[in-house]
């Protein structure tokens, strides 16, 4: 959903589309993986059309991709943009997709306060916390990765993750398949990464939180199986804050931006 009070990436790259295009309004502007406000991406791939016929001459549309894909001060980087078939489309290209998520224990209060406070404020505005710490979820108690990685081995597999939907709630079906949780301690930072081949709303986060509660002693390593069970989302943890999530790669079948003739 647009996100007016936060820089996005598809109001980015809706911009310059629209500067690529000399004001034409690209429509049904999709991407292969939603992402929440605050949540980074390394990878994503979007689609969309135009209807003016002008996009019909080669050489038009040549120029198009060229300009979309030139570098500007927006947050997008290393853009590629291709034609393809016309039934392509970004949310039904992905196979698989890998998360990643960073947090660390053993933080002294204040400073969790003072990086949620530069969180809470607008895009932009001056700060004197170091840049690193903004992308991780810092908590005062010590978390122990190996109880982490013992927890996480029961969400592997295909599940009912009612229990890890956050709100609102869509018709999707909550039955997802997740193919391999990692927990690494790196002694500085516990880094979590997560595969799949999709994901529920804040499902990844909740997971995490869930992680993190175990983690630091709230709950058991071997009662993930009876949250799950429950399907309710009051039975699993905190969600993780938005910030030390990245989206890192997203699978597809096939190399997309080989240069493909439409049919």
């Amino acid at each position: 959903a647009p996100q007016s009070d936060v820089p996005t990436a598809a109001a980015a790259l809706r911009k310059r589309l629209e500067r690529a295009s000399g004001g034409l309004r690209a429509r049904g502007l999709a991407f292969s993986a939603r992402t929440d406000r605050g949540v980074h991406a390394e990878q994503n791939f979007a689609t969309c059309y135009f209807v003016e016929e002008v996009f019909q001459n080669e050489t038009v549309l040549e120029t198009l991709l060229q300009e979309v894909a030139l570098h500007r001060e927006d947050g997008l980087r290393d853009v590629e943009a291709c034609r393809v078939p016309w039934n392509v489309h970004a949310r039904a290209i992905g196979t698989g997709k890998h998360y990643r998520y960073r947090l660390a224990g053993g933080h002294p209060p204040k400073l969790i306060e003072m990086v949620a406070e530069v969180g809470r404020r607008k895009p932009g505005m001056p700060h004197e916390i170091d840049p690193h710490l903004l992308d991780i979820w810092q908590v005062h108690p010590p978390l122990d990765p190996e109880l982490m990685q013992l927890a996480a081995y029961h969400l592997v597999g295909t599940h009912d993750f009612s229990s890890f939907r956050g709100g609102p709630i869509d018709n999707r079906p909550p039955v997802r398949t997740v193919t391999d949780i990692f927990v690494t301690d790196f002694g500085d930072e516990i880094v979590v990464d997560v595969f799949g081949q999709g994901f529920l709303r804040k499902m990844v986060r909740i997971i995490v939180g869930t992680l993190a509660e175990v983690g630091v002693g709230l709950r058991q390593a071997d009662s993930l199986p009876q949250v799950l069970a429950h399907r309710n989302r009051q039975a699993a943890g905190i969600t993780a804050p938005a910030r030390g999530l990245t989206l890192m790669t997203v699978e597809t079948e096939k190399d997309w931006f080989e240069r493909i003739p439409e049919d």
